[in-house]
């Protein structure tokens, strides 16, 4: 007797421009040829690519919108030529903060509640960032803190660590 040829389970068929997993009616919307903002029409009645509200942005091009800048000093400026590559605004009880994360892999919280004073995260380079890698990932966790999530193998881990306005969990190498 010949073997036996095992039956290879049929994918179901997809329509094309299918997404897997979602419903054969799915449709994701995208502000490509944003028109501007339409305030005369109810919202239900506006054009897909018209905004019934744009707080702080600008239209700069088609799928181009700008955030402007507000008015006032600034929160945080980056020490000794370091760029940000991320923030992230979060709150503590009832003290909110920014995390500042540095183009060397270093890391700030500036306390917004109180005068934008800034403690140290992580002093040691390439702890939640290295030069042309992801950016960190961070959470909200409660009102305790937050999570932060980094690829960076120069962490001792390039998992999770978390801060909660003190000192870190996690991470090792400081």
């Amino acid at each position: 007797m010949p073997p036996q040829r095992k039956q290879q389970r049929q994918q179901p068929r997809q329509k094309p421009g299918g997404v897997p997993g979602m419903p054969p009616d799915f449709a994701m919307f995208a502000l490509q040829g944003a028109k501007g903002i339409n305030t005369k029409d109810t919202r239900s009645a506006i054009d897909d690519q018209e905004l019934a509200w744009q707080e702080n942005f600008i239209r700069i091009g088609n799928g181009n919108l700008r955030t402007l800048w507000d008015v006032g000093t600034a929160v945080y400026t980056a020490p000794g030529g370091k760029t940000i590559v991320s923030h992230f605004f979060f709150n503590i009880g009832n003290t909110n903060y920014a995390a500042v994360f540095l183009a060397d892999g270093t890391a700030d919280a500036v306390n917004l509640s109180s005068g934008n004073t800034v403690t140290h995260i992580s002093t040691v380079a390439n702890t939640f960032f290295v030069s042309n890698g992801s950016r960190p990932a961070v959470q909200q966790w409660g009102s305790s803190g937050i999570v932060i999530t980094s690829t960076s193998q120069a962490n001792g881990y390039g998992d999770a660590c978390c801060w909660h306005g003190v000192d870190r969990d996690g991470y090792s190498g400081e």
